[in-house]
């Protein structure tokens, strides 16, 4: 009876630790955008995060005496025991409770919930098969325990063809939705990073005189996109100005064959996503397919002063338009000065200059400001309205936005990080009055190369920040060294383990009026 009774505590214990993992793996999926590749290397990097050691040693053991010994006494210490180990893994899995992007349950995550679900009760059922074998019981319940966190995988290869189908429906309906609008003129923007801020920019410009619908936030993938379309598309829309993203080969083609855009831009191309592109060719190559996919009546956005685009050999036959600031291009910035209000500087348009202001900071802002006035022209918006509308241009949310808190300005640049992008938002910190601060977790998804950009992002924070708090310990090595090579003033630099710890270091070390730059702000997934 007691052991009955012990049996079923544990049961019930162990099915509230399988429930708390399964909405961890099915969480940090979501996170790493259900791509199973991108999850196993997480998986990977983060496997004692995902299951302690300490608590794999304790398994193993139990699992091994439960096989050589046998005795009463035994079995009810075994159980206690692993009652007990159970208890502190669930006590630690609660540890941090909040997270920065929680779990949004959304119908593929209910679909996966009861996959998992469906798994684990096939899975008792067969342990409950083996309850006469209490050390067999044992063994069964550390094996699932050991490869729990891999479970998720196979509810992925089991759900994907479901997936794939509520995919293509979703897209089919999306694509015809489009088609009937035969005279919306569609904007595709792609690139290794502005995509976003680009998008934001053309749009705000182009909304003073048409009637626009945009993907939201960084909705750029055939989902995303397709989700706006579905749901916003409507009959009176002029433009549609689509955000496109690929972080392996293949992922550009498909988009284009999807939304067909009249107008491409490519905002720039760097050593984004490698772990996934593998190459560096590989990303130019899949970046550029969406101008050489352009037809003779289409008109592509270039950045001259991108390395990669000005000397790609393209053979599109569709109208170019190319901007820059030190290349010599059609549309070009010169004289640009920062303060804590924005920026200024002058356009120069057909050997003509024109003044332009805007709240905005930092020099890739300068560029997608450029990619905007490029298209904006091509829509004959006038001179003197692409000045007004960059003036009024608001802040894009994440990306060098300045926030105004009771005795300290944030420089809000969390959403995203790359190797050009870490150090422009460092020039910007530079040119702030008062003492400067950075808090950052570092850049991923740099492949091979991660740990040497880290590394170079932490050398150039001399001359440009006061004090540096690196979050995560194993993510930020790279930085901290980089920052030692430098001859930064190391007890200037604290190095926690979560961004809330961070947050109230912060409040320590800040002083009135200072400016905090937040350089990235990485998905629970990767914050380690």
């Amino acid at each position: 009876m007691i052991e009955a009774f012990l049996l079923l505590a544990l049961i019930i214990v162990y099915t509230l630790f399988v429930s708390m993992s399964a909405r961890k793996s099915i969480h940090m999926f979501q996170q790493n955008r259900y791509e199973l590749v991108r999850f196993r290397q997480w998986q990977k990097a983060n496997v004692t995060q995902t299951y302690p050691l300490y608590i794999m040693v304790c398994w193993f053991i139990i699992a091994v005496v439960s096989l050589v010994l046998r005795s009463f006494e035994l079995r009810t210490f075994l159980i206690l025991t692993v009652l007990a180990i159970q208890i502190i893994n669930i006590s630690n899995k609660n540890k941090y409770v909040t997270v920065i992007k929680p779990l949004v349950i959304t119908n593929r995550v209910k679909r996966q919930l009861f996959t998992y679900t469906v798994l684990y009760v096939i899975f008792l059922c067969i342990v409950f098969g083996m309850v006469d074998n209490y050390y067999l019981f044992i063994f069964l319940l550390f094996v699932f325990n050991i490869y729990q966190m891999h479970v998720i995988s196979i509810v992925s290869l089991i759900n994907y063809p479901l997936e794939n189908l509520f995919k293509k429906r979703f897209m089919n309906k999306a694509k015809a939705k489009l088609a009937e609008n035969k005279f919306i003129t569609k904007i595709g923007i792609t690139g290794s990073y502005g995509k976003t801020s680009s998008k934001n920019i053309i749009n705000e410009v182009l909304s003073k005189k048409y009637y626009c619908l945009v993907t939201p936030a960084s909705y750029n993938t055939p989902l995303g996109i397709s989700i706006t379309l579905n749901n916003s598309l409507q009959a009176i829309h002029e433009v549609f100005i689509c955000e496109m993203g690929a972080d392996k080969v293949g992922e550009i083609t498909e988009l284009f064959n999807f939304v067909q855009p009249q107008i491409g831009v490519v905002t720039s191309i760097g050593e984004q996503h490698l772990a996934t592109f593998k190459t560096q060719e590989n990303i130019i190559k899949e970046k550029m397919q969406m101008v050489e996919m352009m037809s003779s009546d289409g008109l592509v956005v270039l950045n001259k002063d991108e390395k990669h685009i000005r000397e790609y050999n393209i053979t599109s036959p569709a109208q170019q338009i190319w901007y820059g600031i030190d290349e010599e291009a059609d549309i070009m910035a010169k004289n640009i000065e920062y303060s804590k209000y924005g920026s200024s500087f002058e356009v120069v348009i057909d050997n003509k200059s024109y003044p332009f202001t805007t709240r905005l900071l930092g020099l890739h802002n300068i560029y997608n400001i450029l990619a905007a006035i490029a298209v904006g022209r091509h829509f004959k918006i006038s001179i003197k309205e692409l000045q007004l509308a960059i003036k009024q241009l608001n802040y894009i949310p994440n990306r060098l936005e300045l926030k105004r808190q009771k005795d300290y300005t944030i420089i809000d640049n969390a959403f995203n990080s790359n190797p050009v992008s870490s150090k422009m938002s460092l020039d910007v910190l530079a040119n702030m009055p008062g003492t400067r601060i950075c808090i950052t977790p570092g850049m991923i998804d740099l492949g091979e190369k991660q740990d040497y950009y880290n590394k170079e992002f932490g050398k150039y924070f001399k001359g440009r920040a006061d004090k540096v708090i690196l979050v995560g310990r194993k993510q930020t090595k790279a930085i901290y060294e980089g920052l030692e090579e430098s001859g930064f003033s190391m007890k200037n630099v604290y190095v926690v383990s979560k961004i809330y710890d961070a947050y109230n270091l912060l409040a320590r070390i800040k002083d009135n009026d200072c400016y905090v730059l937040f350089e990235n702000d990485l998905p629970d997934a990767f914050n380690n």
